[in-house]
């Protein structure tokens, strides 16, 4: 998804640039000069104009249940019906890595589509996540992950499996990750499609 302020008002694209669409409802000043991007909620933007102080505008509904369905080498993922990419700008897949038989992802997006948030430890190369009460933290490179207190093997049939680096991005185990937040997760082998439930708690 990408959002765009201009003279004209705001307009957002769901299809990488093809299509806009116009989001200027509640908008008195269509002459926007300053556009943020929430960093923790990416579907909420914030548009500075001239004369009419500051415009928010949210794709956020409340809702306690989420699927979300992702495809291998497909750039877009499906959450609750809407597309949306899965890393805005980035172009990056879900890939199978042929050495260990499991997907990959850029966790970011699905995380902060479930209500959740992502933190990056560059020097140690740790990846944090928290959603809800659930805290999971894993490392680059190793097969052992911190999840809400335990430690936890990623995979105890395989310690081969681990979040890599690929690309420059941080590609997470994805099932483990998932699993480990409280989502049921799925996988049809025929169109190597992954479909992610989730229900946060009361």
């Amino acid at each position: 998804m990408v959002y765009a302020g201009t003279d004209k008002g705001v307009y957002k694209s769901i299809d990488s640039r093809e299509n806009w669409e116009e989001l200027n409802d509640g908008l008195q000043d269509l002459n926007v000069n300053v556009f943020s991007v929430d960093p923790k909620y990416q579907k909420t933007i914030y548009a500075g104009t001239w004369n009419s102080g500051v415009y928010k505008y949210s794709d956020i509904v409340p809702t306690s249940k989420y699927t979300i369905v992702l495809q291998v080498n497909n750039p877009f993922m499906i959450v609750n019906g809407t597309s949306q990419e899965l890393d805005p700008w980035k172009g990056t897949i879900p890939i199978i890595v042929k050495e260990w038989g499991r997907t990959v992802v850029p966790i970011r997006s699905i995380v902060e589509a479930l209500g959740g948030n992502v933190e990056w430890n560059d020097k140690d190369k740790n990846v944090t996540i928290k959603l809800g009460s659930t805290l999971v933290k894993l490392q680059i490179g190793n097969a052992i992950a911190y999840v809400s207190g335990s430690l936890v093997k990623i995979d105890p049939s395989n310690p081969k499996v681990v979040p890599e680096i690929i690309n420059n991005r941080n590609m997470l185990p994805l099932r483990f990750a998932a699993e480990s937040l409280g989502c049921q997760v799925d996988w049809d082998s025929s169109t190597q499609t992954i479909t992610i439930n989730y229900t946060s708690p009361p």
